[in-house]
């Protein structure tokens, strides 16, 4: 992304009035996350009033806001695009989850939200920079109007937007530039964005020293200052138990000073009311919109003085006539990387020369690329020309792959006695070739052992057509159970081997067909002293669907999720018993601000010969019929239905997750070996459960019964692998 320039002088007083009679007007609008919404709620209550804003001045969230109004949006547009970012996957410094490729989410299912790298015997971390080109896009793609204004003290209403130079800690004043560069550095959080480079100087959020820029205003040439601080206060006593919150509230001391002498200094400050809003509750924004259009009515006998009809309404009509992004990409160049082929990078391109520039198309090419894996941002570069924009596009290399290790782990305990310890590593080798071949290999330990070992070879360039060849060994320990008790115990070895040629469904999902041979072995562990020994040998096509478009992996908010799988036993491939089976399941899921419903529907059939009872359809556990164990329940057909809820409790630290629920569900179902009995005998079953999103994966703790007086605990952390 091109760094702002912060060295050029601005023009002398760009805030003056040109009115001599009214005095110039000065917005300040200070940083505070989530809490920033309340800027908008301000400048909708000064447009009622139609008080004009000569100059604005921001800092970070206040940055955003002000460079939006400056360049010509509306309060309105504002607030609707703020609402429409994703800012949890943002902060997580991902590219959006519904924008990867199914086998990166796939991955996203298994293992733990952290990626390291193996260079040269040593483990390489990531700096989590893939948010900041997905930020750099979104600011760029919103300031198409403005592209060629480099002068800040030219745009519709002239502006500032504050930065810290984390090298010197000088406060840097940005009126130069590329104005979504400027915003980003503003709002360049430590820890979360990288910092953006200019010369020497390395730029920060601009909170770090100067979160209400009130002094910068006045630099402009305001004479009358409006300043809106919801910067998050300082805690009080009873609320520094803890090393987190004495450690925030000494970072905060030195920079509290600073704001409060600026606000001594402003004419009019409004400081609305947001309670408990924290500095990253971006699902309380609309309350925070709410806030402050509260505080600017009440300081509105103030505010009333400023109040200028006519200056306002050709204000109004000269941020209207704001130029409109261009509607035609004239050019489109893209290069590759010494890890990429270019020509990789071309086929995941939607984006067409000559046609209509499509923010949102060209939002989906810029995920298509982050998906790679291999890139740690993607800079990219508009360039506003006669008969439309010119688009360039520069990924940069990881500086951790492309040897990459991950993890999963997956503890349960039905608080009975019975519990379970796995544990996952994975190593993937990237970029075996030009086409972007892939060599990915698990390791499991615990309860089941498991060795995976998978070469995944896409077919052409654009990547939709793949093979992948594949084997397996397992060791698993199987209950039987009689009359809800654990008959027997076996101890089941298998190793199976498979070959499948697939097809990406963009980033929807995936369809697989192939076949599969290998065999198995099991012994009793536990149990009567005359248990058979089994051995089978087994081989079978199988046809696979998945469609993946939740918004979350570990707690979808939104989304669907779709698997069908369809497998023919043949004795002619190997298997000792033919047979057909086909089964599905389906997920929704849909959030209104803290509240998310979702359902799902499952079902499962035989169409052809007997399924052997090492294959049967198995119900029991959690999100499988609460109160049973897990497995407990098996048969040739199964269905059920499951409707629940959730409510989001509170917001976990950055460092430790995303957030805490609670909430429950109802489920219907069984399992059946005869099909006349479908449907029949439907279990019921109830579930109350709270669960946190942690780092390390879901820690949920739950209570399900069932009609028939079935009921149990059950404590699980991490993913279901």
């Amino acid at each position: 992304m091109a760094a702002p320039a912060v060295a050029a002088p601005p023009a002398p007083q760009p805030c003056r009035s040109p009115d001599a009679g009214r005095p110039s007007v000065g917005l300040v609008l200070s940083g505070g996350g989530a809490r920033g919404a309340a800027h908008i709620g301000v400048l909708k209550v000064l447009e009622e009033l139609k008080i004009p804003i000569d100059c604005i001045a921001g800092t970070s969230m206040g940055a955003l806001v002000g460079g939006f109004y400056a360049a010509g949006w509306s309060p309105e547009a504002i607030e609707r695009e703020l609402f429409a970012i994703r800012w949890s996957e943002l902060f997580r410094g991902k590219a959006p989850r519904r924008n990867l490729s199914f086998r990166r989410k796939e991955e996203d299912l298994r293992y733990i939200d952290f990626e390291a790298g193996i260079k040269h015997g040593k483990l390489a971390l990531p700096h989590g920079a893939a948010a900041s080109s997905v930020l750099d896009f979104l600011l760029r793609s919103k300031m198409l109007g403005v592209a060629g204004i480099h002068d800040f003290d030219r745009l519709p209403i002239p502006f500032r937007a504050v930065a810290s130079d984390l090298v010197t800690g000088e406060e840097v004043v940005i009126g130069f530039g590329e104005l979504s560069a400027a915003l980003r550095a503003s709002m360049s959080i430590p820890g979360v964005f990288p910092p953006v480079e200019t010369g020497d100087r390395l730029l920060v959020d601009g909170g770090v020293l100067n979160n209400l820029p009130v002094e910068a205003a006045r630099a402009m040439g305001a004479d009358v200052i409006i300043a809106v601080d919801v910067g998050t206060p300082l805690l009080k006593r009873d609320q520094l138990g803890s090393l987190t919150g004495i450690a925030f509230q000494a970072l905060s001391l030195a920079a509290q000073r600073r704001v409060d002498a600026q606000k001594l200094t402003a004419d009019v400050l409004l400081e609305p009311d947001l309670g408990k809003i924290a500095l990253l509750d971006f699902p309380a924004m609309a309350d925070a919109v709410q806030s402050g259009e509260r505080a600017a009515r009440a300081a509105a006998a103030r505010l009333a003085d400023l109040a200028a009809p006519q200056a306002f309404a050709e204000q109004q009509a000269r941020l209207r006539r704001a130029p409109s992004a261009p509607d035609t990409l004239r050019s489109l160049r893209i290069a590759g990387t010494p890890r990429v082929d270019e020509r990789r990078l071309r086929g995941r391109i939607e984006s067409r020369v000559g046609e209509p520039l499509n923010l949102h198309r060209l939002g989906d090419d810029l995920g298509s690329l982050l998906e790679v894996g291999e890139f740690d941002r993607v800079d990219l570069a508009f360039t506003r020309g006669e008969g439309g924009v010119d688009l360039a596009l520069q990924p940069h290399d990881n500086s951790w792959g492309p040897l990459y290790l991950r993890g999963g782990i997956n503890l349960s305990d039905d608080l009975e006695g019975h519990n379970a310890v796995n544990l996952l590593v994975n190593v993937t080798k990237t970029g075996l070739n030009a086409l972007g071949a892939e060599w990915r290999n698990e390791v499991q330990a615990g309860r089941t052992r498991r060795l995976f070992s998978e070469i995944y070879q896409p077919l052409s360039f654009g990547e939709r057509w793949f093979a992948a060849a594949s084997l397996e060994y397992k060791q698993d320990l199987s209950e039987v159970f009689l009359e809800n008790k654990t008959f027997a115990e076996y101890k089941v070895d298998s190793l199976i081997g498979g070959l499948d040629l697939g097809l990406q469904l963009s980033e929807y999902g995936e369809l697989r067909l192939g076949v599969r041979r290998g065999g198995a072995k099991a012994n009793p562990e536990v149990g009567l002293i005359d248990l058979p020994k089994i051995e089978v040998d087994s081989g079978y096509l199988r046809a696979r669907l998945a469609i993946d478009r939740l918004d979350n992996a570990a707690v979808p908010r939104e989304g669907e999720f779709l698997v069908v799988e369809l497998d023919r036993a043949e004795r002619s491939f190997g298997s000792d018993l033919a047979y057909d089976k086909v089964a599905g399941i389906y997920w929704h899921f849909a959030t209104v601000r803290r509240h998310t419903g979702f359902f799902t529907l499952g079902a499962g059939t035989k169409f052809r010969g007997t399924v052997p009872a090492y294959d049967e359809y198995l119900l029991g556990g959690v999100l499988s019929l609460s109160g049973y164990r897990e497995g407990e329940l098996h048969g040739q057909y199964f269905g059920i239905a499951r409707t629940g809820y959730l409510f989001r409790l509170a917001e976990l630290p950055q460092i430790l997750g995303t957030g805490v629920y609670a909430g429950g569900w109802l489920e219907a179902g069984n399992t059946w070996q005869i099909s006349d009995a479908f449907g029949k005998d439907l279990i019921y079953t109830a579930t109350l459960a709270t669960a946190a999103e942690t780092r390390v994966g879901l820690l949920y703790l739950g209570y399900g019964a069932a009609d028939n007086g079935r009921h149990g605990f059950f404590l699980s952390l991490g993913q279901r692998f």
